[in-house]
């Protein structure tokens, strides 16, 4: 079961390899073409935030546009449910890395769809 709370730099480097990521369902994709995708996120604003955010009325939602290798990335990971493991040795091999610079990348990629609220951690 996804659990929006997981830190996935706090897992196990065990863990973090088994991983799978499952789309935010707050997140709604509102593009998808073979060159990019556009995702756009509700925004929650809590506390404080909200009180301001009636007065304010901010946006209500942001948008979040994917292409070249970061789009396929995401693909493998949240459309084909590539784990972090396999996803690790796709980009090793497809771009010639060793197995520590590709899941390097992978995680700081992960943490950024996580950051922005488009995916959450499943163990």
């Amino acid at each position: 079961m996804s659990d929006p709370d997981i830190n996935f730099h706090e897992l196990t480097f065990e863990e973090q390899l088994e991983a799978i990521a499952v789309f935010n369902n707050k997140a709604e994709i509102v593009k998808n073409e073979d060159s990019e995708m556009l995702i756009e996120i509700k925004l929650k604003y809590e506390g404080a935030k909200k009180a301001l955010a009636k007065v304010l009325k901010p946006r209500e939602t942001k948008k979040i546009q994917l292409t070249g290798l970061a789009l396929l990335v995401f693909r493998k990971l949240v459309e084909e449910k590539y784990n972090i493991r396999n996803l690790v040795y796709w980009l090793q091999d497809t771009y010639k890395l060793s197995f520590f610079e590709a899941r390097n990348l992978i995680v700081q990629f992960t943490g950024e769809l996580m950051k922005k609220g488009i995916i959450v951690i499943e163990k």
